[in-house]
């Protein structure tokens, strides 16, 4: 059955989540309640955790209590890009979400979802700006969130988790292959953290130096 107290409101709350209609503020609830039984931390701040829930219904196209039946998936041809999630989410959940935020739905929202592969990257060979890149919920999770709040469904979910992993061993995985190393010199070496501009020095070092940097030599390491 779903958990009826819900993971935010009381202490832990934030402005936007408050004021929200009680109806929102349950579904919102009953979101996190399905992502925590899939293995995602509820570790992030109230807001964080707001953002991410939204994220996720606006990808399963739910608005309304007892509308997960009719959640939709990547086999149902849903699939939103960054932008239209932020427009679905500001008709339906009361948001005032800038178009230009559009990233942080990619970097922050949309994160654990997706290294949980609850939701996928319709476009997966894509650059991560690219602008075909969309959003869908994975076909499997799918059929599992459309049977939320009926018997058995937690125990369903817990033997569907046990057989794809653990989430923290797929975001020390996610992070493993994201970082990026740096070899300065044959004793010497960096692990600099993911991201495009990391990636960049480490190619400017290894690469560019060498070849253009005529003798120069690095004083001081790259912030990671």
């Amino acid at each position: 059955m779903p958990n009826t107290q819900g993971i935010l409101g009381g202490d832990r709350t934030c402005k936007t989540f408050a004021a929200k209609t009680s109806k929102r503020r349950e579904l919102i609830n009953e979101a996190l309640d399905i992502l925590s039984a899939f293995g995602i931390p509820m570790t992030g701040t109230a807001r964080a955790l707001e953002r991410m829930a939204e994220a996720f219904l606006a990808v399963a196209d739910v608005t309304k209590l007892q509308g997960w039946a009719k959640a939709k998936s990547l086999s149902d041809g849903r699939s939103l890009k960054t932008r239209d999630i932020i427009e679905y989410v500001n008709r339906h959940f009361g948001e005032n979400i800038s178009r230009g935020s559009y990233d942080d739905v990619r970097r922050r929202d949309l994160l654990l979802p997706v290294t949980a592969k609850i939701v996928v990257s319709t476009a997966p060979g894509s650059a991560r700006n690219a602008p075909n890149r969309g959003y869908a919920l994975s076909v499997e999770h799918c059929a599992l969130i459309r049977k939320f709040g009926k018997s058995g469904w937690r125990s369903d979910v817990e033997n569907f988790a046990a057989k794809r992993g653990r989430l923290a061993d797929a975001l020390s995985s996610a992070r493993n292959l994201e970082r990026h190393e740096v070899v300065i010199s044959a004793d010497r070496r960096l692990d600099l953290g993911p991201g495009e501009h990391n990636l960049l020095q480490k190619k400017i070092v290894e690469e560019l130096l060498p070849r253009f940097g005529f003798g120069a030599k690095v004083l001081r390491a790259p912030a990671c």
